[in-house]
């Protein structure tokens, strides 16, 4: 299939790391990020009970295979509210995750943290941290913050540094009409020891057939978060361990934002995105806009290649 140049407007903002250099402390009080196709069940599925799991510890800890999941605090604006999601690295110092954890209904995160190997002791009171970082800027497509549109539900973080001696997630892209073996992993934030919301890691594995053709935006469809509390998680393809799409919606109609092919996220283009600004260039150099209502919110145009 012959390359194309395709243009893609991005929209970023920065955030607050005024405090960089400093110990990150980690809120102590945090509010779920949930969210639900809306619809009740009604029977379609077969698998009414919750299917999600716990990992395994050692799956969390450096060197495990889901070590590279991460748990996100976000706070909006000047409140002192702090919610709470998943994101997964797709480089050291980029993490992927739903965009509406980061905005919603014009309301924007001004601050987040990242942890990798977060993780509670069901025995004890006890919470793994992990390491932190601060995120320096956020990255998502211009189609969700013009009309939140649910096929572009995902969303890039730039850290302040990378999370040295983690390994990045492969991300891959579905197929059009197959029976899709996935696994989503993260930290469902109706789920937990009691202690924090979301503050263990879970797992759901699923078999489902899978046309992108038909489902409803072009996404993947599944089900087993009832609750809508996994945004954000990565959904893995068991065959090769690559990411294939990004979970957005709980509730009885699961879906997740598919990554590149004909109806997904274009990675390269926001790739390009981050690669720029953390280049440091000059607005005139990128072409830079400022939204007329919004003067933290900027517009990007990029170029990039695509074989779909």
């Amino acid at each position: 299939m012959t390359a194309q140049s395709l243009s893609e407007k991005v929209a970023f903002w920065e955030l607050d790391h005024k405090n960089e250099g400093q110990p990150i402390s980690i809120p102590s009080s945090v509010q779920p990020c949930i969210c639900t196709s809306g619809t009740v069940d009604i029977g379609i599925f077969e698998e009414p009970e919750d299917i999600r799991i716990p990992v395994e510890k050692a799956d969390v800890k450096p060197g495990g295979k889901y070590h590279s999941i991460l748990k996100l605090f976000f706070r909006f604006g000047a409140s002192q509210t702090w919610t709470t999601a998943t994101g997964w690295l797709l480089d050291s110092d980029i993490v992927v995750t739903a965009a509406h954890c980061i905005y919603e209904d014009n309301q924007r995160a001004t601050c987040a943290i990242a942890c990798i190997g977060y993780d509670a002791n069901p025995e004890t009171t006890d919470i793994s941290t992990g390491e932190q970082r601060l995120v320096s800027r956020v990255v998502m497509p211009f189609e969700w913050i013009a009309s939140e549109n649910e096929q572009h539900d995902m969303a890039f973080l730039q850290l302040n540094s990378p999370f040295e001696n983690a390994t990045p997630i492969a991300r891959g892209t579905p197929e059009i009409n197959t029976l899709q073996q996935i696994t989503v992993i993260g930290y469902p934030t109706d789920l937990g020891t009691g202690e924090k919301i979301g503050d263990q890691m879970y797992k759901m594995q699923i078999s489902r057939d899978i046309n992108l053709k038909r489902t409803k935006r072009n996404m993947l469809v599944y089900q087993g978060d009832f609750k809508g509390g996994f945004s954000g998680a990565p959904v893995i393809r068991d065959s090769d361990f690559a990411a294939i799409g990004v979970h957005a919606r709980g509730g009885s109609f699961n879906s997740a934002v598919v990554i590149d092919g004909p109806y997904g996220v274009r990675f390269q283009a926001y790739e390009e995105v981050l690669r720029m600004l953390d280049k440091g260039s000059t607005d005139s150099a990128l072409e830079i806009e400022t939204d007329i209502n919004r003067n933290w919110l900027k517009y990007i145009h990029v170029l990039y290649e695509s074989q779909f």
